[in-house]
């Protein structure tokens, strides 16, 4: 009888291709991945036996080597089925649930075993099947035990995946089960029309699927690198958990990784980095773990460890550390990455994915930890650990919401003997964790970019208390705000703050903008540009924190200053004759350059008499009020100045 070898010759094109898509995506690390590969590579080994055994070369040649492809595709068939089952479980990252239950592995392995004891048990009988006379394959009386091997892997698995079905997208849920329905189709129409051999084309469609649906390389790998992507890590991690799976986890933090991106340029900087992550592969075969390498985002990137020993994991975690410190080529160059690890041991130190990304995020943000290798243990005693973690959301969720508040601190004039202004002051609750210390998500929001949208909210917020009639009654001449470095670096900065102004009819001599000496030394252009465009509309400014930073007196004349304001550290130390001399020659300097004068930080009588001696023109501090909600600030201003 003449097969139709259409479907099987279709099945080699489609599985080859898959394959070279397979490799060129780099989907090859990872044990999933590896187990599809094999799973690939044997239904493209079954199909080319079953082309094999039904070409005229094979049919009219050697009935010896015909029975062996033969028997080779039904072990190749089978082993299918069986490959299949563990791809599943390696998809719901099962394994540890496994490796311990002997009556579970005895189970799987079982339909296998009986399948390969029939197939040696042919050999003496042909019960299952056979070659007749005429060469003809012919099918025994006990072909059913290899159909009933198949039907077992597939209730099996069926069973299997929907245990698990939480852990499933319904697409990739489609795409797992899509392989059952169809391979009992094709067997059936194989059994009963055994001219078309749609067995094989019905697994490389399963194949097709899968990867549309379940694989996805765009979707789980970073192309560059070649390693598991943020999609892929945080899908992972989400099994791990759900399975409540013992690994260890390390988080590798290029801290450099933005300054060489400025310094390089981003091409250059992500060779560099690509640099390191293939010593980082090798060193799992020299300590002979089980570990998947995921790239994250911005220099960051995580392994999973099975774990097998917490001094396994620090010696592999040293021995990272150590390479990413030697890197030769990258010396050579002049420069070198620094990085931090910081090793986390899950269902230990964390029991789910929330406290796993707070960590990762902690790690990401926070300039402050010390050490080349560093334990989640010992950073989540740190105050404020989960506020830190999650302060990004914190912040975008506060935008979102409104959860911003400002806050006015009174100013005094030493001239006036009354209170002539007031400095605005941001505030941000959060309904989870109450009032989070500005120190904490100033820096957050400008390390994201967030800085600027929260500066604008905080500009327009100051000109609407301006214009409404409660301000017009406390006798205000201005209201001081602070710019951060990230708005004195945006080329339309002043744009945006001028049509606030005119939005609410401010006039701008209300305004007295606050910049720091570290905004003196970046963007200095930009900064300059937006300042005097500013300027020239009648807005003034102050420098703040003076004393803080590298000082340039050149510098300094040169900005559209009214106002310099000393720092907090000088006014602690003013008992101290060193200090006093300090202050005192500080004063008289920015006096003579025709600056006004403001003190903040000021908390004790003898400070204020001391500064007001020295004719400061201005003094805050708790002395007088801390920042108050806008509605204790008029009160207060009520009570004193009206």
């Amino acid at each position: 009888m003449q097969r139709i070898l259409y479907f099987d010759i279709c099945t080699l094109i489609i599985i080859v291709i898959l394959l070279f898509s397979l490799f060129f995506h780099k989907m090859t690390q990872g044990l999933v991945n590896r187990i599809f590969l094999i799973l690939s590579f044997t239904c493209l080994g079954a199909t080319v036996f079953d082309l094999l055994r039904e070409s005229n070369m094979v049919m009219h040649g050697n009935p010896i080597v015909r029975e062996m492809i033969t028997y080779g595709y039904f072990i190749l068939r089978c082993l299918n089925a069986f490959i299949y089952i563990l791809y599943i479980i390696g998809l719901t990252d099962t394994w540890q649930k496994i490796e311990h239950n002997l009556r579970v592995k005895t189970v799987i392995a079982l339909p296998n075993l009986f399948f390969i004891l029939a197939l040696l048990f042919n050999m003496f009988t042909g019960a299952v099947f056979h070659f007749n006379e005429q060469n003809e394959y012919v099918r025994g009386e006990y072909m059913y035990v290899i159909h009933i091997c198949l039907l077992f892997y597939i209730a099996y698995g069926i069973r299997y995946v929907w245990k698990y079905r939480v852990l499933f997208s319904r697409g990739k849920l489609f795409g797992v089960i899509s392989m059952f329905p169809l391979t009992c189709i094709s067997v059936a129409i194989q059994f009963f029309f055994p001219v078309f051999l749609v067995e094989m084309f019905a697994t490389v469609l399963a194949i097709l699927i899968l990867i549309i649906t379940v694989q996805r390389p765009d979707e789980n790998m970073n192309p560059y690198f070649g390693i598991r992507n943020y999609q892929a890590y945080w899908n992972d991690l989400r099994r791990a958990f759900y399975n409540e799976k013992r690994m260890d986890i390390l988080y590798i933090h290029i801290m450099n990784y933005n300054a060489l991106i400025s310094t390089l340029g981003e091409e250059a900087a992500r060779e560099l980095l690509k640099r390191t992550i293939a010593p980082i592969m090798m060193l799992r075969k020299k300590h002979k773990v089980r570990a998947d390498l995921y790239y994250l985002n911005h220099g960051c990137l995580a392994i999973f460890l099975n774990a097998e020993g917490h001094e396994k994991t620090d010696a592999f975690a040293k021995d990272i550390s150590d390479e990413i410190k030697s890197d030769k080529t990258i010396r050579k160059s002049g420069l070198a990455l620094r990085a931090r690890i910081c090793i986390v041991h899950c269902q230990e130190d964390v029991d789910n994915f929330k406290s796993a990304s707070i960590i990762y995020n902690v790690l990401k943000n926070q300039s402050e930890l010390k050490g080349d290798i560093i334990y989640a243990a010992d950073i989540m005693g740190q105050s404020g650990f989960e506020i830190k973690g999650n302060i990004d959301s914190i912040i975008n969720e506060a935008l979102k919401k409104n959860r911003f508040e400002l806050h006015y601190q009174p100013i005094y004039s030493t001239k006036q003997k009354r209170f002539s202004s007031a400095e605005v002051l941001i505030r941000l609750f959060d309904d989870e964790y109450g009032y989070i210390p500005p120190d904490l998500f100033i820096p957050a929001a400008e390390k994201s970019g967030a800085i600027y949208q929260i500066g604008i909210f905080v500009f327009e917020e100051t000109c609407r208390f301006i214009k409404s009639e409660a301000f017009k009654e406390l006798g205000l001449e201005y209201v001081e705000i602070n710019l951060s470095v990230a708005q004195c670096m945006q080329d339309n900065l002043a744009n945006d703050l001028l049509e606030i102004l005119y939005k609410y009819d401010v006039s701008p001599k209300r305004i007295n903008l606050e910049i720091t000496e570290t905004a003196m030394e970046n963007s200095y252009d930009i900064m300059m540009k937006n300042l005097n465009t500013l300027a020239r509309e009648g807005i003034t400014f102050s420098l703040d924190d003076y004393g803080t930073g590298f000082s340039n007196i050149q510098r300094i004349i040169t900005m559209p200053l009214s106002i310099v304001k000393l720092d907090k550290s000088f006014i602690d130390e003013i008992n101290n004759p060193d200090y006093q001399a300090i202050v005192i020659n500080t004063i008289r300097m920015l006096k003579e350059l025709n600056l006004e004068i403001l003190s903040e930080g000021v908390e004790q009588e003898g400070q204020l008499g001391f500064l007001s001696e020295q004719n400061c023109d201005y003094i805050q501090g708790y002395y007088f009020s801390k920042p108050l909600p806008e509605e204790e600030f008029v009160r207060f201003m009520r009570e004193r100045n009206c």
